[in-house]
């Protein structure tokens, strides 16, 4: 089966800079005037890491988190990729397999113009970053209060009384590990040929002791993105 392919549909580089020890955006568009309460039935498409990802290990993980986290509505259906193929290549002749190995914009745009009968909406992702990488932070001091217990002795006896005193605390300036992760959704629907939703979502944080990983952020971002879709499917059963 065809997994790697160039969506059709505009897609830009996205660069991430991080500004802080947590970074997250996310940029929405979404068609105003389609009518969500037709989709019954919708495809995800496998997700397309960018090349430089490419490992042996990230696409695999890639993928393996994206197809675990799809989620729908209870009144739309999942329809299965390989559904798709095999029903246009028995109706059509057209065996997208075997065209997306030799040109995979082709394969997809005669998947748009030809899987209508068997779907509504195609859900493509492209992954920009998913690694690990390295930023210089400025040192930075902060306070904490701690209490020094002292003894006093007077005419009645000894008393032993805690007294409040500010420690200041430094913590040095220099490079810590960062996870990245970046995706961009293309949500097409198959009739009008077009998108009819299309989301950024950049994430990074710094991997601190409770071991952020690329991984976790797009699990995140996945989770965010299914939930949504999940939502505006609902609204408009």
């Amino acid at each position: 089966m065809f997994k790697k392919f160039i969506v059709f549909s505009v897609v830009c580089l996205i660069s991430m800079s991080v500004l802080s020890i947590a970074f997250a955006e996310k940029q929405e568009w979404v068609e105003k005037t389609y009518d969500f309460s037709k989709v019954r039935r919708v495809t995800f498409f496998p997700p397309n890491p960018a090349d430089k990802l490419m490992n042996g290990i990230n696409e695999n993980q890639i993928e393996e988190i994206y197809l675990n986290k799809i989620k729908l509505p209870t009144h739309v259906q999942h329809v299965r990729l390989g559904v798709i193929i095999e029903g246009i290549k028995a109706d059509t002749g057209i065996d997208l397999d075997a065209i997306g190995a030799k040109d995979p914009s082709e394969a997809i745009k005669l998947l748009v113009q030809n899987g209508s009968k068997y779907v509504d909406l195609i859900v493509f992702s492209t992954v920009f970053e998913y690694s690990i990488g390295s930023q210089y932070f400025e040192g930075y001091t902060y306070n904490t209060t701690s209490y020094q217990t002292s003894t006093v002795y007077g005419y009645g006896g000894s008393a032993t009384i805690q007294t409040p005193v500010t420690i200041t605390n430094s913590v040095p300036g220099g490079n810590r590990p960062v996870a990245y992760a970046s995706v961009r959704f293309d949500v097409v629907d198959l009739q009008k040929g077009k998108n009819v939703i299309t989301r950024l979502d950049d994430r990074a944080r710094v991997a601190t002791l409770s071991n952020t990983k690329p991984q976790d952020l797009y699990g995140r971002i996945i989770d965010a993105f299914m939930d949504d879709l999940s939502e505006k499917l609902q609204k408009s059963k």
